[in-house]
């Protein structure tokens, strides 16, 4: 469960009053970097959230559909910003709660209601007011969740909390987001039919990465390329186009998510080169760091996806006609993740999409010693 504190900025919301919807989608961009302009789909999702909210119709239930990663939470932040920007936007992600613990977290609970709840807990949609709820992974909940939430958010939105005989109401808007096929999961009586129609009073489809516009897409590149450089400090920082059409073709899973990933590794690789500028050796070496980190030389690319790539003119080799080995591009890639997080290793390996483990594994692999001061010559 997650709570973001009330927001006093009202560019999306002045934005989506005046019907403005390019204004939304390019302050959208800045404020949550998730680009919407140049997608025909995310445009129209765009028109209509300002249509809802015009027409004040916050208590109708609203839920993105997309694969993972392809920017539902955001979009869902983009949404109350634009309807509800003075109120709290909390969210809870079901995905493998159970039951009991989703209820108590959403509904609260009273005194007495188990073992060990000596005082009352105020549920999610009560601490959310008059804001925003999102319930992420909605297909995961239970059918004695969805009885619930078919009260808490249909016309009488009224709910107790577990253990309690206090019946409450519920003012927030409730937004719900899934990568699941919900019509399936009503064939297979995993849905309620009842409670898939409470929920689906607004639909907003999220397309995949690899069906969304070109131009759409190169927009979001070189605002995460931003996104980045500032993070990092890094005063100029580009993408080359031939970098750009090069992460297009490579086989990226986790849809937006595993382009920002991907992103990320590059820029660590580009700032040790003399021109800070993303080209397309650090995309293809940064996809193969964060994808084959138990091999010193395969590529994990199709045979005939990388014949392709390395087919054309590039920098990617330290002598001519040698190119540089994975093992060398992770080492200096580990070395530089390591300076800049001040040798953290929680932080280093988050910023290499790693876990711990792995990360000490491959410095004992690489270097010899787990000690981050050993490996960077401290």
């Amino acid at each position: 469960m997650s709570e973001s504190s009330t927001s006093k900025d009202h560019d999306l919301f002045d934005a989506a009053q005046a019907g403005d919807w390019a204004a939304c989608c390019t302050l959208g961009a800045e404020k949550f970097d998730f680009v919407t302009e140049g997608c025909e789909q995310l445009e129209e999702n765009v028109r209509k959230i300002i249509a809802f909210t015009k027409n004040r119709s916050s208590l109708l239930t609203k839920i993105f559909l997309g694969e993972t990663g392809t920017g539902k939470g955001k979009f869902a932040r983009l949404l109350h910003e634009m309807s509800l920007p003075d109120e709290r936007f909390v969210e809870l992600n079901m995905a493998g709660m159970s039951s009991d613990l989703v209820n108590n977290e959403l509904f609260g609970h009273g005194k007495g209601a188990y073992t060990g709840a000596e005082g009352p807990k105020d549920g999610l949609l009560k601490l959310a007011g008059k804001g925003t709820v999102l319930l992420d992974e909605i297909g995961d909940a239970s059918l004695n969740t969805q009885m619930k939430l078919l009260s808490a958010a249909g016309n009488g939105r009224k709910y107790f909390p577990v253990g309690s005989t206090q019946e409450l109401t519920n003012e927030a808007q409730v937004v719900c987001a899934t990568n699941a096929n919900l019509q399936e999961a009503v064939q297979l009586g995993a849905i309620r039919r009842d409670f898939l129609s409470r929920i689906s009073g607004a639909v907003y489809r999220i397309p995949n990465w690899s069906n969304r516009e070109e131009t759409h897409r190169i927009q979001t590149v070189r605002v995460l390329v931003l996104k980045f450089a500032k993070k990092y400090r890094v005063a100029e920082m580009h993408i080359e186009h031939e970098a750009i059409q090069c992460l297009f073709e490579l086989p990226i899973e986790g849809n937006v998510r595993g382009v920002e990933d991907l992103i990320e590794r590059a820029i660590f690789l580009a700032l040790d080169d003399s021109k800070p500028h993303i080209q397309r050796k650090h995309v293809l070496e940064a996809y193969n760091f964060g994808f084959s980190f138990d091999s010193e030389s395969s590529s994990v690319l199709p045979a005939e996806q990388e014949s392709s790539l390395r087919s054309r003119p590039s920098n990617l080799s330290a002598n001519a006609g040698e190119p540089i080995s994975l093992k060398t591009s992770e080492k200096e890639l580990i070395v530089m993740t390591l300076r800049h997080f001040s040798l953290h290793i929680t932080h280093s390996a988050k910023s290499l999409g790693i876990n711990r483990g792995t990360l000490y594994r491959k410095m004992g692999a690489y270097f010899g010693t787990t000690d981050p001061k050993e490996i960077v010559g401290l």
